[in-house]
């Protein structure tokens, strides 16, 4: 039943996908592709994340992402609203998703670069509680697993030529594989899980980490990727449960020198 379930939900994207190309209007044609992942995000996430349209991600020292399609933020924080793109703090952030109509070697390159672009945390203003049950190593581990980043297309080239130009870009790149996308997915096509702790195959084999890792997807796995996003996102939940966060660095940087 969950299979055929997230199978279906692959075949409404890809609906929604094809309706919003019959819109002249080509920003409008992807924001429509935007609001339709974010719904189905937002019908399945826990109530404490809550994924919306478009913003910038900033932190402490006030280095700013690039515009990001989709973001993916909990209820723990303060929110800054007041205009209608966002601007939210990156201690706020389990995700970030840039999505794309249809991609290319152009287009995956820029994605890519758009979700490197979210600034990591400052440990003056989020760190993990002091508890028994946590280790001062989950620390080290939180700051490199979070922000979740995913690059979604609803189309893209050939699957094969979309994974050799990743894995072009991945050698091209080894020394900043800290903010690669865990994820990139083409719906109902193909999904390259970069596994940055490394894992294991069905058979018991061991894949080291950093491994890139391709699935091409077939009517009987089309929704495996989108079950593996709202898996990732839930997962940023029993984190909130230790976290401790200090909004003041914020406000005594922002006003030093006032």
């Amino acid at each position: 039943m969950i299979k055929e379930y997230f199978n279906s939900l692959a075949d409404v994207l890809d609906a929604h996908s094809k309706s919003a190309s019959f819109n002249q209007h080509r920003p409008d044609t992807g924001s429509n592709r935007e609001k339709a992942l974010i719904q189905m995000l937002n019908n399945h996430l826990p109530d404490r994340l809550r994924a919306i349209s478009g913003g910038t991600v900033i932190n402490m020292e006030e280095e700013m992402s690039k515009q990001i399609d989709v973001i993916v933020k909990s209820d723990l924080f303060p929110k800054f609203n007041q205009h209608d793109k966002s601007c939210v703090i990156v201690e706020s952030v389990a995700g970030v998703i840039s999505v794309k109509s249809s991609l290319d070697k152009t287009g995956l390159e820029d994605s890519i670069e758009n979700v490197a672009s979210v600034p990591r945390f400052s440990q003056s203003t989020l760190s993990l509680t002091n508890t028994s049950i946590i280790r001062p190593e989950l620390q080290e581990e939180f700051t490199a697993n979070w922000p979740f980043r995913v690059v979604f297309a609803y189309n893209s080239i050939d699957q094969e030529t979309i994974y050799q130009h990743t894995l072009a870009y991945y050698n091209s790149n080894i020394t900043r594989l800290n903010t690669f996308p865990e994820m990139i997915v083409v719906n109902k096509k193909i999904c390259i899980r970069f596994l940055r702790d490394g894992g294991s195959l069905r058979d018991g084999s061991k894949l080291p980490p950093n491994y890139l890792n391709p699935m091409l997807l077939t009517e009987n796995t089309q929704g495996h990727p989108i079950a593996g996003i709202i898996a990732m996102l839930n997962y940023y939940i029993p984190w909130m449960h230790f976290m401790k966060f200090n909004f003041s660095p914020y406000i005594d940087r922002a006003y030093k020198n006032a």
